[in-house]
């Protein structure tokens, strides 16, 4: 090979070095949006039905989107109202006949009640303590009733060797403030009831492990699921005038696990357009 040769073919490779890189190009479009809500509920007795299930309060808002795709990945993203108590979070990807993810967010509100008024002290803890009787309302304390809810999770799954695939989810719910609940006074509903500001401290924790095989004639899966309920508050200490030393005790739900544990099996596409399915679980909580 002579020097021209060897020049013409060294020039060649840079030249075709981006020319590769360039034919697959990772196209994406994406977006983000700033702006502000103002609100206002002078008027109203009662806001906590107008902002029952979202966050109206005056602030800012903002959402951001993005989407990109080439011939061997791709991922979606979107998320709105960051910062508020209703935002929501979503990213998903993969890459073809590789593998897909999911990660995401979500926090959603349940207002019950805004600017009340209770006779008890200690509101959204384990105890509330009050002297009776209370009959002058101006000397009450102020309550508010609602919880938060936040829905936090993804998942993992992988397709390289199909039909063969692996996947695991896991995802975390927590859910915290106060909610009402009405007790009976003394031992009997015959003295009356009592509404209580009752306190919400709830995580629930759930992870899932699934494998298996499938085809256009036949699938084959087993799943491990394993969830775990606890509550940072289980008993309420109340003041109920009926009893002689004055207290009650309510109990609120109690810590919890479970598991559960499957196997399925179909077999399609039999004689007489028929198929064969199986199934076995087992589950402990």
């Amino acid at each position: 090979m002579n020097k021209r040769q060897l020049s013409i073919l060294i020039a060649s490779l840079f030249v075709a070095a981006p020319a590769l890189a360039q034919s697959d190009p990772f196209v994406s479009t994406g977006s983000v949006t700033a702006g502000g809500i103002y609100s206002k509920s002078n008027d109203t007795i009662d806001a906590s039905k107008f902002q029952e299930y979202q966050d109206l309060d005056s602030g800012m808002l903002s959402n951001f989107g993005f989407t990109g795709r080439n011939s061997t990945s791709w991922i979606d993203a979107y998320g709105e109202n960051f910062g508020r108590d209703d935002m929501s979070v979503n990213i998903r990807g993969g890459m073809y006949d590789v593998f897909k993810a999911r990660a995401y967010t979500n926090w959603l509100p349940h207002n019950f009640l805004f600017d009340g008024v209770t006779p008890y002290n200690g509101s959204g803890s384990g105890s509330l303590q009050a002297t009776f009787p209370k009959p002058n309302v101006g000397t009450w304390n102020n309550v508010d009733l609602g919880y938060q809810r936040k829905d936090t999770g993804g998942y993992f799954e992988w397709q390289r060797q199909s039909p063969w695939y692996f996947r695991v989810e896991g995802n975390q719910v927590t859910t915290e403030g106060t909610k009402v609940g009405g007790y009976s006074n003394g031992t009997s509903p015959g003295q009356g009831y009592v509404d209580l500001a009752i306190p919400v401290q709830y995580q629930t924790n759930t992870a899932t492990f699934e494998g298996g095989y499938t085809t256009r004639t036949m699938t084959f899966t087993a799943s491990y699921l394993a969830s775990n309920f606890n509550n940072d508050i289980q008993t309420l200490t109340w003041t109920n005038p009926y009893f002689t030393n004055g207290t009650d005790r309510s109990y609120l739900p109690p810590d919890n696990d479970y598991q559960r544990f499957e196997l399925n099996g179909v077999i399609r596409a039999l004689p007489w357009n028929s198929r064969l399915a199986a199934r076995d679980t087992w589950d402990r909580t």
